[in-house]
């Protein structure tokens, strides 16, 4: 037989032309019918295949069918702060400063044994290391908000966001799929997890996805019957 695509001579045997790869159809296909009410499947290359469902009585469970399995995580606005991201780069530049200022009084103070700030030694080391904490705190958390919009959520599930060049404080919040509570994302000790919880009842409880922000309903039960 010739391929009816490229016109080479093959063996009806094959499934494929080896020449252009086109499907081959031969006389070989078959149809069995077996009537109404019933599923007919063809087999072959030009063969059909009907599906009869008239008169047929089909049982479909539609309970859950517009269930909503999910919720949906929005922010809330908690707090408004003051200031921009500018004020956050004067703040971190600020204590860098008191940072630097602390280290060298300790320093001098140690070296030349300085008896009246001998006596402030240990509120030197500690001012020196708040203001450098200080510091790194405001240094990571502009460079998030300059890349993302926003910082990472702590274990309260609040966050800082930047919205129209101003900070806020929001609230990751969704509403209940049993009593239509709030939900809020909180860090769970006793699990080591991230779980939206409603404030009406501690037992429903929603996974959360930050890539989607979407929470599915969880047996709290069964997640603490895992766990231990």
């Amino acid at each position: 037989m010739e391929c009816k695509k490229c016109g080479e001579k093959i063996n009806d045997k094959y499934s494929f032309c080896p020449f252009c790869g086109q499907k081959i159809c031969s006389n070989r296909d078959i149809n069995a019918n077996t009537g109404n009410n019933s599923v007919n499947i063809g087999v072959g290359c030009e063969s059909i295949n009907d599906i009869y469902v008239e008169n047929i009585n089909m049982s479909i469970d539609k309970s859950d069918t517009n269930e909503q399995k999910y919720i949906k995580y929005q922010d809330f606005i908690r707090f408004n702060l003051p200031g921009n991201i500018k004020t956050i780069d004067h703040i971190n530049k600020i204590s860098i400063v008191l940072s630097i200022i602390s280290a060298i009084i300790t320093i001098i103070t140690f070296l030349f044994d300085i008896k009246s700030l001998m006596q402030h030694y240990n509120i030197l080391i500690i001012s020196f290391l708040f203001f450098t904490w200080i510091s790194l705190y405001f240094w990571i958390t502009k460079k998030e908000l300059n890349k993302n919009g926003s910082t990472a959520l702590n274990r309260k599930g609040m966050r800082l966001v930047l919205k129209d060049k101003k900070i806020v404080i929001t609230n990751k919040v969704g509403k209940c799929l049993i009593c239509g509570g709030n939900v809020y994302i909180r860090y769970n000790k006793e699990l080591q997890k991230t779980l939206g919880t409603c404030t009406n009842n501690n037992e429903h409880t929603y996974s959360y996805d930050p890539s989607v922000g979407i929470g599915i309903l969880q047996d709290i039960k069964q997640i603490y019957f895992k766990q231990n």
